[in-house]
Parts: structure tokens; C-alpha cells; sequence
């Protein structure tokens, strides 16, 4: 059973350009920044979930996956991580569902514990994971607001000069 959504991590070119940016969007400092698989990390925790802003740095697979990424599509979405109960159990309802999970595996990053995942071709083109072990967050049974805080007006505005800013 999904209980929340863990993370959702937008892929940029410049961590650094896109950090300032969200910095003045959500008002804050990301809570962590970390490097790994071949993409630098910036962390902002809001509420329940976690939004992460990700650019390819070195090597590794993820690193590459983005680097295609942002070749074929430009900058965007690059991941969904829904947290579950059990890994195990959703691998296994996927399965059931013929939507060809990954096998579940220890996550690259050790706050998501277990994992599996969907192929791309089953969900728009987006990687999506399941995750059930230490979370980037609490983990709650409920909703919760996930931009408390945030001056959305000025979120808003600033979302759209980026996205309106970007090149076709």
C-alpha cells in the first residue's frame, strides 16, 4: 500500500542556478546537499515529502541516465518515489498487475531502504520507485500540507518566469 510520496527530484544543468531559484521560491535553504551515482543532490523537506533538485556530476549510471535525459528533453521531472509499507508486497501487487517491476534491492540511497521500480514505458516516461526503509521524511498516516510556509503567490510567479524562460 503507498502511504505518502517520498521524494520527487526535478533534474537541472546548473544545481547551483536551481537551488538560488527555489531557495527564493520556498523561502529556505535546501535541508541537505549530497553527491552520488553521478548527480549532485540538494535537499529541501517540506512537510511529509521531500523535494529534491538533482544535476549529473561524474560518473555513474543515474549520472548518465540525466545527462541523456536532459539531452533528449531539457530540464524536468526525472524521478517519483511513492513510499510503501513493505517493498516486498508492492513488488509483488506490480508483478500481479503485469507492470514488470524491478526486483526489490537495496536503494542507492541508504534513507530509502528497500526498493523497486517501474520501466519507463509503464509510467509516462518518468522512473517511478517504491521505497519502504528510513525516509527522507517522518513517515505519516495522513496528508499533510507539504509547502507550509511557502508564499505561494510569489512561488507561483517565479515558478513561471523559470518555466516561461526556457528555451522550446
Amino acid at each position: 500500500m503507498i502511504v505518502a510520496l517520498d521524494h520527487t527530484t526535478l533534474l537541472v544543468r546548473d544545481l547551483d542556478v536551481a537551488v538560488r531559484q527555489y531557495h527564493q521560491i520556498l523561502g529556505r535553504d535546501p535541508d541537505s546537499q549530497a553527491a552520488g551515482e553521478g548527480l549532485e543532490y540538494a535537499v529541501f523537506t517540506l512537510g511529509n515529502t521531500a523535494f529534491r533538485i538533482a544535476a549529473p556530476k561524474g560518473t555513474g549510471a543515474r549520472g548518465q541516465m540525466g545527462s541523456a535525459q536532459l539531452d533528449e528533453r531539457g530540464e524536468g521531472l526525472f524521478d517519483l518515489a511513492f513510499r510503501v509499507e513493505d517493498t516486498a508486497r508492492a513488488f509483488r501487487r506490480l508483478r500481479r498487475l503485469s507492470l514488470s517491476p524491478d526486483d526489490p534491492s537495496d536503494a542507492a540511497d541508504s534513507k530509502l531502504g528497500k526498493r523497486t521500480g517501474l520501466l519507463l514505458d509503464v509510467s509516462a516516461g518518468i522512473p517511478v520507485s517504491f521505497c519502504d526503509g528510513g525516509r527522507h521524511v517522518a513517515a505519516t498516516t495522513h496528508s499533510a500540507p507539504g509547502l507550509a510556509g511557502v508564499n505561494t503567490l510569489a512561488a507561483g510567479s517565479i515558478f513561471h518566469d523559470v518555466v516561461s524562460s526556457r528555451p522550446a
